[in-house]
């Protein structure tokens, strides 16, 4: 009947078929069979070449005018983590199609558990800790045995959330916990702190964009100074100079900086198999990133205090945001490498070489 309605359709119509499938001869449905066979060359179909044929002929490449995304307008509203900008520095185009179209790159299986997981993991458990236990004396005061309850006990928190196997959440438990007493003696080394925040959420305005993030923790030191202490599980920590020049690499700390506004010092933990490290990082290194590529690109002074350096970061991340709510798309990623973790290459179909 489908058939039928097919032919009556329209005063001419084509039906085709698949002729071979790798070494098999294929014939037509015999729903079709009694239709008389036409060549394609005496259907007088209008030549067209495709953009593919027009590369190969010339021999160079073409240059498309790709016109620009449309602005965000009153009435929509977006709401963006750290995610937004940063992407919106890496490649604007990703930034689009992630936060204006909503195009979510899907979830990749993973065997055990996700390095999203055990990051969520490691955040819960720490939090709870030093929820817990609050200042750097209490932690030296802690005896051994009640030193690995208290890891054991925030552990238990942070796994239940996950509602893991239990074949899983014993292995994982059985890893944590040597990284995680390995990460409390290095922190009995600091001089003396107290933990005032942890996972503490803030909401930042760039431009017309609203930025929410999550700080991991910060320490208040005896001088009176903070210090914002950023979590990580991978294996390689971020380099200062990925948080300078106008589209920074890594804008994470420096976005935290902004939204934080009155600190005196960052730190990066790295807590992986492979690595336990407490990284305090100075103003001084900071400038020498800033001098390195900061300088060059933004003619700024090379010796400059915490609240110039803030207020520099928030000029860039600014800039960011307003580029993003003008509708600057264009595929124009930092690095090879920027394309290579990029799920949406069908789509953008640039090559980065």
């Amino acid at each position: 009947m489908l058939i039928k309605r097919y032919k009556r359709s329209a005063k001419e119509i084509i039906f085709s078929h698949i002729k071979q499938i790798e070494d098999r001869i294929i014939e037509p449905s015999s729903l079709i069979a009694n239709i008389p066979e036409i060549l394609i060359d005496d259907l007088n179909l209008a030549k067209t070449i495709t953009w593919e044929q027009k590369i190969h002929r010339s021999q160079k490449l073409e240059t498309l005018d790709i016109d620009p995304a449309p602005k965000l307008t009153p009435n929509e509203t977006i709401h963006g983590s750290s995610r937004l900008i940063e992407l919106q520095s890496l490649c604007p185009f990703q930034a689009f199609m992630e936060f204006r179209l909503a195009t979510k790159e899907p979830i990749k299986l993973e065997p055990g558990i996700s390095k999203i997981n055990r990051g969520i993991i490691v955040h819960g458990a720490l939090e709870h800790f030093w929820q817990k236990v609050r200042t750097q004396q209490n932690l030296c005061q802690l005896e051994p045995t009640q030193l690995q309850k208290a890891i054991n006990d925030s552990l238990e928190y942070s796994l239940k959330k996950l509602e893991l196997p239990p074949s899983l959440y014993k292995l994982e438990k059985q890893c944590l916990i040597p990284l995680l007493t390995g990460l409390l003696e290095i922190e009995k080394s600091r001089q003396p702190f107290e933990v005032i925040a942890t996972e503490k959420t803030i909401q930042i305005n760039l431009s017309s964009i609203q930025i929410k993030i999550r700080i991991d923790r910060i320490d208040q030191l005896t001088n009176g100074n903070t210090l914002l202490i950023d979590y990580k599980t991978g294996k390689n920590l971020p380099s200062i100079f990925d948080w300078f020049g106008p589209r920074p690499k890594n804008i994470q700390l420096p976005l935290y900086s902004v939204a934080l506004r009155s600190i005196q010092g960052l730190a990066l933990v790295q807590i992986n198999v492979g690595s336990l490290k407490f990284k305090e990082i100075s103003l001084e290194e900071l400038l020498f990133g800033l001098r390195t590529i900061g300088v060059a690109e933004n003619n700024l002074r090379s010796n400059i205090t915490w609240d110039e350096l803030i207020e520099h970061w928030r000029s860039i991340l600014t800039k960011l945001a307003s580029d993003f709510a003008a509708g600057e798309a264009s595929p124009t990623p930092l690095s090879p490498q920027v394309c290579k973790k990029c799920s949406f290459g069908p789509v953008c179909r640039v090559s980065c070489l």
